[in-house]
C-alpha cells in the first residue's frame, strides 16, 4: 500500500519511525466539541459550562491521543481561514478555577450526567479514548459523566433527536460531534449547529444576538463586513460555552517515499491524486 488517508493518530508515531514513508498533514477545515444540553438544570448556568471547559486538558489530548495532530478550539471557526479570531474568552486548562465556578453556580458537591459517545464516526478522531479521558477529568472537579457509547448510524439518529431524549428517550447531558465542510465560511454550519431555530443544534442553545449576527451575515455580500460579523458571534460563543471546545484536527496522510506531489485538501474528503506520481527505481 502506497498511501493511507485519514490516518488514525495511534499510527503516527509508527509511520515517523519507517524510513520508507512520509508523514503529511496540514490544517483542516475541521472541528471536535462536545454538546452541552442546555435544557438540562445543571448546564442553565454559565458557569457551570465554563467550568467544564476549564475542567478539560485540550492541549493533552492532542499531545497523549492525536499525536500532537491538531489544535486547541475556541469557538466555532477555522484557523487559518479569513473568519478566524482568537480574541475571544478562552479556557485554559484550570481546574480550581472550574470548582470555583461549580461552587459559585451551588454545586460545590458536583453532579452526575450522561455523556453520549459514539465508537466511531466521520470526523470523530479516537472518541471512545478522549470521552474517557474527559470523563476522568471532569471527575476530578466533582461531575460523574456515565459514558453510554453507540454505534455511529444509531449515534447520528440519537444525537439528531435532541439531547432531552437521546438515549432511549432518557435525557443527555453532553454529547460529543464534529464537523468538516468544503470552504472555509463558517456560515455554511453555524447556524445549522448553534442557532436557536437550527437543524443540528440538538443542545438546545439559544441566543437571540447570535442569530441575527449569522443572519446577517449569511446576507451579506461584502466579505469584510461578514468576517467581522462571524468574529463578532464568535466572542457571543465563547463566553456563553454551550459546548466544550475541543480541537480543530489536521489532515494526516502517510505515504510511500515512492509517491511524490502529494498536497492535502483542507476538506478531508477530497484529495486530488491528478498530479501524484511514483518514482520508479
Amino acid at each position: 500500500m502506497d498511501l493511507v488517508v485519514a490516518l488514525p493518530p495511534e499510527f503516527v508515531a509508527q509511520v515517523k519511525s519507517d524510513p520508507n514513508l512520509n508523514l503529511i498533514e496540514s490544517p483542516g477545515i475541521h472541528i471536535w466539541w462536545i454538546t452541552l444540553n442546555m435544557n438540562d438544570a445543571h448546564f442553565k448556568d454559565k458557569r457551570v459550562r465554563q467550568a467544564m471547559n476549564y475542567a478539560i486538558d485540550k492541549q493533552s489530548i492532542i499531545n497523549d491521543i492525536l499525536a500532537g495532530s491538531a489544535v486547541v478550539s475556541h469557538s466555532f471557526a477555522f484557523p487559518n481561514t479569513p473568519a478566524f479570531t482568537d480574541q475571544v474568552q478562552q479556557y485554559a486548562y484550570d481546574p480550581q478555577k472550574a470548582k470555583e465556578l461549580l461552587a459559585q453556580a451551588g454545586l460545590a458537591g458536583g453532579f452526575s450526567t450522561v455523556f453520549l459517545v459514539p465508537e466511531s464516526g466521520s470526523g470523530m478522531i479516537a472518541p471512545k479514548e478522549i470521552a474517557t479521558v474527559v470523563q476522568a477529568q471532569l471527575a476530578q472537579v466533582g461531575i460523574q459523566a456515565q459514558i453510554q457509547t453507540m454505534e455511529w448510524t444509531s449515534y447520528i439518529s440519537a444525537y439528531n433527536s435532541g439531547l432531552d431524549r437521546a438515549a432511549g428517550g432518557a435525557p443527555v447531558g453532553m454529547a460529543q460531534m464534529s464537523y468538516m465542510i468544503p470552504q472555509p465560511d463558517p456560515g455554511m454550519y453555524a447556524y445549522d449547529v448553534l442557532g436557536g431555530k437550527g437543524s443540528l443544534n440538538p443542545g438546545g442553545y439559544q441566543n437571540a444576538n447570535f442569530d441575527q449576527l449569522l443572519t446577517k451575515a449569511k446576507g451579506t455580500s461584502d466579505a469584510t463586513q461578514r468576517v467581522d460579523l462571524y468574529k463578532q458571534a464568535q466572542q457571543l460563543v465563547a463566553d456563553d460555552a454551550p459546548w466544550i471546545f475541543m480541537f480543530h484536527a489536521n489532515n494526516v496522510v502517510a505515504a510511500n517515499k515512492k509517491v511524490q506531489n502529494i498536497v492535502l485538501n483542507p476538506d478531508f474528503n477530497i484529495l486530488h491524486l491528478e498530479r501524484v506520481w511514483i518514482q520508479q527505481g
